[in-house]
């Protein structure tokens, strides 16, 4: 059969589900891969063959063998971006990329960071603070009225009850009342705003799974919880969707090494498996069409798309000065393109919503788990109390037998030494006398 066109093919040989070739490299492979098999039923119905390079290359190098006239068009499609436009030319868009993070869902460090970080040092100090101030005008007060004056000691420990909403004050003057009642009012609105935080980020839908949504969010992640991002250097960068304060503070980070670089094509999902870790990457759309999906239902490895960095446009690459072919291939493609979704679906399926096993009608339903590491914590302290327990136990029960035999060493010393002074002072009397 004669073809208009003999075209040379080049891309990547492996990128299920869009690419899969083996050692195939024509019009006759066997499922080749999505995107490869809707490229040549479009080539075949403008009467065009094409013969596949078998080199393994990644996108860098196909724009540069397309562009020195080596290939003429890339068997899988590329992100449409304007330097890429002065080397090559584009087909139209035939689907788009979502920007995004792996990420392991795990709300129990979700809570658990949010109690760990409540109290900020900041915070602390100025209740401190606040509380010590209070205690001390209190104590002043009732000393210059000359009533019934308590320790500063004393005045502390009700200022801090007050804050469990646990306090009795008795005090008569007007002005330590009036005292009292302004720290209540700061005590309850302190306890009040951390209840409201506390039952928002139980109850709201905000994070649902994940920790952050874009790349702000994960930088916050990344500096001040310890968690770190996992790219691989032939495929997504953040910092080339960064903007200009965005990506000088990725480049702080770049430095401190929470951005790990794999120069060959780690799995970003086992990568999302590890505590504290993430994969930035992306995925076409067709694959991830809700904002937050389930790559791995067993590990609970979820892709959450960045709500922020636009989607990019994903065309096949043609050489300089083939217009014609260009114009006929977009409109093949856009007559033929309802039927890509349906090629791509015998290689696999959009990977699942993710839905909150809590998640029930726009609300989190609270269970034990969310607050399991309240029970640790408490376990702890009790711990705590109990060992100091067993401790002053063992301080009376060992030590006050001898203390008290220190004590009694001590009393007869001091009975011996008296009654010697008293015998050596008879005895000068005596003495006295008889020389007298």
């Amino acid at each position: 059969m004669q073809y208009e066109y003999n075209l040379t093919g080049v891309g990547v040989m492996s990128r299920f589900p869009y690419v899969s070739l083996g050692n195939c490299m024509g019009l006759n492979c066997k499922n080749p891969g999505a995107e490869v098999e809707f490229l040549m039923t479009c080539l075949q119905l403008i009467n065009a063959t094409i013969t596949i390079n078998p080199t393994l290359v990644e996108h860098k190098h196909v724009l540069q063998m397309l562009a020195n006239g080596s290939a003429d068009i890339s068997i899988k499609t590329i992100n449409q971006e304007i330097p890429r436009q002065e080397q090559v030319d584009f087909t139209v868009p035939t689907g788009i990329v979502y920007l995004g993070y792996y990420i392991k869902e795990n709300t129990k460090v979700e809570v658990g960071d949010y109690l760990a970080g409540a109290f900020p040092g900041t915070v602390v100090l100025m209740v401190a603070a606040a509380s010590l101030i209070v205690s001390c005008l209190l104590h002043f007060f009732a000393k210059v009225l000359r009533k019934n004056s308590s320790s500063v000691g004393d005045y502390e420990y009700f200022a801090l009850a007050g804050l469990l909403r646990n306090s009795n004050f008795n005090q008569k003057p007007v002005c330590s009342r009036l005292l009292v009642a302004v720290w209540l009012l700061f005590s309850f609105m302190l306890t009040e705003y951390y209840n409201a935080k506390l039952r928002s980020l139980l109850m709201t839908t905000h994070y649902r799974g994940a920790f952050f949504t874009n790349l702000d969010e994960a930088m916050d992640a990344m500096e001040y919880q310890g968690w770190k991002m996992v790219i691989n250097t032939t495929d997504y960068s953040p910092l080339s969707y960064c903007h200009s304060s965005q990506c000088g503070r990725l480049r702080k980070l770049y430095k401190r090494n929470l951005v790990l670089e794999y120069i060959n094509n780690v799995s970003l999902e086992v990568a999302a498996e590890a505590d504290r870790q993430f994969g930035f990457g992306g995925l076409q759309g067709d694959l991830v069409p809700h904002e937050r999906s389930v790559l791995n239902e067993a590990k609970r490895i979820l892709f959450v798309r960045d709500q922020l960095i636009t989607p990019a446009h994903r065309s096949y690459a043609v050489r300089k000065n083939m217009s014609v072919l260009l114009d006929k291939l977009n409109q093949i493609i856009a007559y033929t393109f309802n039927g890509l979704p349906t090629i791509r679906s015998r290689y696999t399926r959009p990977y699942q919503p993710y839905v909150n096993k809590h998640f029930q009608e726009n609300a989190n339903v609270l269970t034990i788990s969310h607050i399991t590491i309240l029970f640790e914590w408490t376990g702890g302290l009790l711990s705590t109390a109990f060992a100091c327990f067993i401790g002053e136990i063992i301080c009376f029960r060992y030590f006050s037998s001898f203390l008290q035999w220190i004590r009694r060493t001590q009393h007869r010393n001091v009975l011996g030494s008296a009654s010697g002074n008293v015998q050596n002072s008879i005895e000068l009397t005596h003495f006295s006398n008889i020389t007298g």
